[in-house]
């Protein structure tokens, strides 16, 4: 266990009087200890009791919270090894984070010190500059959250650029990355029915987001020219069918047992707008990949879609993913301000370009001699099915509400 009094601890203020060095040393130092310890707090606290102790100055203090900023990012990235590309793309993002923070507040440190001492003299009336021992720990607090609020400040602006990062530098293990399992709800749990009922719908977020990006899928399908890649996103759609079978079935048999522990009407009614909601993005994911072995199809038979035909797939399929914003942005809503109409208006546009997709689809076929049936029956039917995925994603909005 590491004490004020370990040999690592005398070991580094031991050397902590070398010019233009010892504030990177104890940057290093900082985040060392973080590492081993595990715990940035618990790490904030010791560099509070050798500093409360006169072994080190206020400075290297600071130095060394600096330190322990970056260190909790290593310990962070070592935990997310073993998780999927979304804790490891997140890790990224903390590592950078915490990292650049660290840079811009080096390089005015003596300015951003003053500071802290100024603030730190204004909360407990004392500089810890000149008095490590007393004022040192107010001032380390001051420097932690200073550090941490102004740097969320100024790199809240670059959120995009930091996540582009994190998707460049990590990269995804294919299905390895896929593996879904529910975090708020299990079959032990004892059931409290209105925090069950808030669980569960935390689960229907993270569902809708599944369904959502089948999406993407489909219209990468639809580009591809390549076999082997194309295998590879219908596999691919074909795991998320099957998680979305599993979840429905978990998240049905969880809010069932809901029901049955209270007969609230209130709650029963919410359950089974939950219910509801389930079973569509179920739905949801079948027909997605139907639309895939329809796309199967016409490849192994080397048919071919019109450019026109292309075209207006993409339509129906931006239409869906607005429909899927909406979808989500209401799933995340309190209930009392979840809004059915902008759910319903896209649903009607959906269904408003199918009719005219169709109407030209049969003028076409009327009109060409040369027209080939097969593809033209692949075609009608992907057409027709994103339309009901369109009316089963307007559900899952009336599910939230709890309208049956």
């Amino acid at each position: 266990m590491v004490t004020a009094d370990s040999g690592i601890i005398r070991f580094f203020t031991s050397i902590n009087d070398i010019p233009g060095f010892s504030t990177l040393i104890f940057v290093f130092f900082g985040a060392l200890l973080t590492v081993i310890i595990q715990s940035s707090s618990a790490t904030i606290a010791l560099t509070m009791t050798v500093m409360a102790s006169g072994m080190i100055s206020f400075e290297m203090g600071a130095a060394m919270v600096l330190g322990e900023n970056i260190g909790t990012t290593i310990t962070a990235t070592i935990a997310s090894l073993v998780g999927n590309v979304h804790a490891r793309r997140a890790a990224r993002i903390h590592t950078i984070f915490n990292t650049i923070g660290v840079v811009w507040v080096l390089l005015i440190f003596p300015y951003f010190i003053k500071l802290v001492a100024h603030l730190t003299t204004l909360i407990d009336g004392g500089n810890p500059l000149l008095q490590p021992d007393v004022y040192g720990s107010t001032g380390l607090a001051v420097l932690h959250t200073l550090f941490n609020v102004t740097n969320t400040l100024i790199l809240i602006w670059f959120t995009p650029l930091l996540v582009k990062i994190a998707v460049n530098t990590v990269k995804t293990k294919g299905k390895k990355d896929e593996q879904y399992k529910l975090e708020y709800i299990g079959i032990h749990q004892k059931l409290v029915p209105n925090l069950s009922i808030v669980e569960a719908k935390k689960e229907l977020i993270k569902f809708g987001d599944i369904a959502g990006r089948m999406t993407e899928f489909t219209r990468k399908l639809l580009m591809e020219t390549e076999s082997k890649e194309r295998n590879r996103i219908i596999d691919r759609i074909q795991k998320y069918e099957r998680i979305t079978d599993e979840v429905e079935v978990e998240i049905a048999d969880y809010l069932n047992r809901v029901l049955e522990s209270n007969k609230d009407s209130g709650m029963a009614m919410r359950a089974s707008g939950m219910n509801k909601a389930a079973s569509n993005l179920e739905r949801i994911g079948d027909l997605f990949y139907q639309i895939s072995k329809e796309i199967e199809k016409k490849n192994v038979e080397n048919l071919h879609f019109s450019t026109l035909q292309k075209q207006r797939l993409f339509e129906l399929l931006d239409s869906i993913a607005i429909a899927f914003d909406i979808m989500n942005k209401n799933l995340e809503q309190p209930v009392e301000q979840v809004s059915l109409s902008e759910a319903q208006a896209i649903e009607d546009q959906i269904n408003a370009k199918r009719d005219e997709i169709r109407r030209e689809h049969y003028q076409m076929m009327q009109k060409s001699e040369t027209a080939n049936l097969k593809i033209g029956l692949i075609y009608q039917n992907i057409f027709s099915t994103l339309e009901r995925i369109g009316d089963h994603i307007v559900n899952v909005s009336e599910g939230i509400i709890g309208k049956i």
